[in-house]
């Protein structure tokens, strides 16, 4: 059960990081485990998510990949949710917007193969770049 503090810090206009950290209130009993396929950094928003799931009492196990450009999926384990967490400008740098696009539908396919687990993909693209192909899974 959240008290009074807790919904205070979680849904405050501006949550404090520090506040967040402080909280405490997990239930273990249920379990959940999210892949991370990245090729950038999100262990300093794994703690503070972990606030937001215990709301719905569930408490998460994060295994969360080796920085990876070519999204191998090296050690997949089985898990409740997979998690692309992609900067797509490092590999933009290095290729057209169309063939990023047709490789992203590449890996996100063979995910799918591995996995029947929900996959998120978390990304953005910059102002300026236009993607013409759609990902297709």
């Amino acid at each position: 059960m959240l008290y009074h503090k807790e919904h205070e810090v979680l849904f405050s206009k501006r949550p404090s990081f520090l506040k967040l950290l402080e909280l405490d209130f997990f239930d273990k009993e249920k379990n959940i485990t999210i892949n991370v396929w990245r090729n950038h950094g999100i262990e300093p928003l794994i703690p503070l998510m972990r606030h937001y799931f215990a709301l719905r009492n569930l408490y998460v196990d994060f295994q969360i990949s080796s920085y990876d450009d070519s999204f191998s999926f090296a050690d997949y384990i089985d898990a409740t949710v997979e998690v692309l967490w992609l900067d797509p400008n490092i590999l933009l740098a290095n290729s057209s917007s169309d063939k990023w696009s047709d490789w992203l539908s590449e890996r996100m396919n063979f995910l799918r193969k591995i996995s029947s687990s929900p996959i998120i993909l978390v990304s953005w693209i910059e102002p300026g770049i236009s993607v013409k192909n759609s990902i297709r899974l």
